[in-house]
């Protein structure tokens, strides 16, 4: 690593596109994630094939997605509908906005979160453009969730960045405890 190249830490956001309550920015505001090595962030939002049918990111309606069409196993249903696509379009795009407001970004991908990350890595570094020195990304419950942040951890390690995970609180609100009706 070059001392005179940016020092870039990588924000995944995933399902946590407010500013407001995101465990990632609200780690950086810590003074126990020491932020000061670091020259630059660069917070992403990647539309997972996996999660999400991407096949209206092609230029052409002709183009072939390299993705399988986003349904479930079993049933064939789609995984994420018409609301729930449009909810997530305004959600990135209202986060974009609130970024640029601070002065800075949100970079939008399309690919397997692995893959991307590993790109990203690669460009930045192979091109000497800069240093990544770390991932950040928030914690999912599911399964499929839990093997995507695997895939982002070994992407971010072999590309020579610190991976590094944050509970996301949002799932600890459906936790509530009721007082039992007696």
């Amino acid at each position: 690593m070059s001392a005179s190249r940016p020092r870039v830490l990588i924000l995944l956001l995933r399902r946590d596109l407010r500013l407001h309550d995101n465990p990632l920015f609200h780690a950086l505001s810590q003074p126990a994630h020491k932020t000061s090595h670091l020259s630059h962030l660069l917070p992403i939002y990647i539309f997972n094939p996996a999660h999400i049918e991407v096949s209206g990111f092609l230029s052409s309606p002709e183009q072939k997605s390299p993705y399988s069409e986003c349904r479930s196993r079993i049933g064939g249903f789609w995984k994420c509908g018409p609301h729930r696509a449009k909810f997530i379009a305004e959600s990135v795009w209202d986060l974009k906005q609130s970024l640029k407001k601070l002065g800075s970004d949100l970079v939008l991908r399309v690919g397997p979160p692995d893959e991307v990350i590993s790109n990203i890595i690669r460009g930045l570094q192979e091109e000497g453009r800069a240093d990544v020195v770390g991932v950040w990304m928030a914690q999912a419950v599911g399964s499929e969730e839990k093997k995507e942040e695997r895939g982002v951890q070994k992407a971010a390690e072999k590309g020579g960045a610190a991976f590094k995970s944050f509970e996301d609180g949002s799932y600890l609100y459906g936790l509530c405890v009721y007082p039992s009706r007696t």
